[in-house]
């Protein structure tokens, strides 16, 4: 995983996180296992987080538009007065017969007072010991590069 970290960050100063994960209809069972492992990482951690997953599609039919996702994140923001967004951005998922082989992400973390983009990462995740494992390396990956790039202290 490679990841950019701006001199902005705050040393750890972010305790209130809302993480976006859109998904698509082969990506949902696993974005959903990817919040639960998350919430894991995040359970001894003084960190206080909360997620949205929501459908994405390529095409006009579906439930909530961008403006209306938008909408939703800044509510959930100014109501839980959340101080870091951290959005997942699926560029590729690959699968075979035995489900979901491989993953990548563009994960961007924004600094809510500013509405700057402070940290950027690549992630890509393969498991030839199929999804669960995935969904587990993926999660353990994604936080430990957090700390590491002092976003969480």
């Amino acid at each position: 995983m490679e990841s950019y970290a701006s001199n902005a960050i705050k040393d750890g100063l972010y305790k209130n996180t809302l993480i976006v994960i859109p998904y698509t209809i082969g990506s949902k069972k696993y974005s959903k296992k990817l919040k639960q492992k998350l919430l894991k990482q995040y359970e001894n951690h003084s960190n206080k987080v909360d997620f949205l997953l929501f459908e994405k599609e390529d095409y006009k039919l579906f439930l909530y538009t961008n403006s209306e996702i938008d909408k939703k994140i800044q509510k959930i923001i100014t109501d839980d007065k959340k101080d870091f967004l951290i959005i997942f951005k699926s560029t590729d998922v690959n699968y075979t017969y035995q489900g979901l082989r491989s993953v990548h992400y563009e994960v961007s973390g924004i600094d809510v007072a500013s509405k700057k983009e402070i940290w950027k990462a690549k992630l890509h995740a393969k498991s030839g010991l199929g999804p669960e494992t995935l969904v587990k390396k993926t999660a353990r990956i994604i936080y430990q590069k957090l700390e590491y790039d002092r976003i969480y202290n």
